[in-house]
């Protein structure tokens, strides 16, 4: 499956049987509308947006059925600019037979229990902008969810590592020194040992 970044916190995925967008903007969802079963995922519910006949839409906890695709969303601690509580949904998605979890932007360290329901996870894609949580607690995090792929998004200077992306690949005990714009992964790419991948910007 093909993975990009197409800024702020937005995920393109594309898979031989569906296309996901994660926290599409009005202009992202309008561009790729057209695009083979076409899901949406939004880490906070998003009460005025809704489903039409061109693309499914989930934005909270739950679990889902899309063209073939099974979703689950378990609910985790978030928070507004206003600091105002509010529930933050990671999902793990089966995506060529890897599950495929999406971070979001929770406020908290996860549980136990909703290590326990996230389950077994072989990507973990994680926005680095906007992160409540610190590089040592997002790093604690992906340790728990053992997953051997992490992928981050690069907010900064065209083709430098930013500082908070640094900081949490060096939590991670690893090291990059490019990022790349698109990512091609399959499941028989994957390794036993955690790799660290960062996304640049599609423009």
């Amino acid at each position: 499956m093909e993975i990009k970044w197409l800024g702020e916190s937005s995920i393109f995925i594309k898979t031989n049987i569906s296309t996901l967008l994660v926290e599409p903007t009005k202009e992202i969802l309008d561009s790729n509308i057209k695009e083979h079963n076409l899901i949406c995922l939004y880490y906070q519910e998003k009460k005025e947006l809704r489903s039409n006949s061109d693309y499914n839409l989930f934005s909270g906890p739950g679990e889902y059925e899309s063209g073939g695709i099974a979703l689950r969303g378990i609910p985790t601690a978030g928070t507004t600019v206003n600091s105002e509580k509010i529930i933050n949904t990671i999902y793990n998605v089966e995506l060529e037979g890897m599950q495929t979890a999406f971070f979001g932007h929770p406020s908290s360290k996860f549980t136990d229990n909703v290590i326990r329901e996230l389950g077994k996870v072989d990507i973990l894609i994680i926005p680095s902008n906007d992160q409540i949580l610190d590089s040592d607690q997002i790093a604690y995090a992906v340790r728990e969810i053992e997953p051997k792929l992490v992928i981050l998004s690069n907010h900064g200077e065209s083709g430098v590592i930013s500082n908070n992306v640094k900081n949490l690949v060096s939590e991670l005990g690893t090291q990059i020194d490019i990022p790349v714009n698109k990512l091609n992964v399959a499941k028989s790419n994957l390794t036993e040992s955690r790799q660290v991948i960062v996304l640049e910007e599609v423009l």
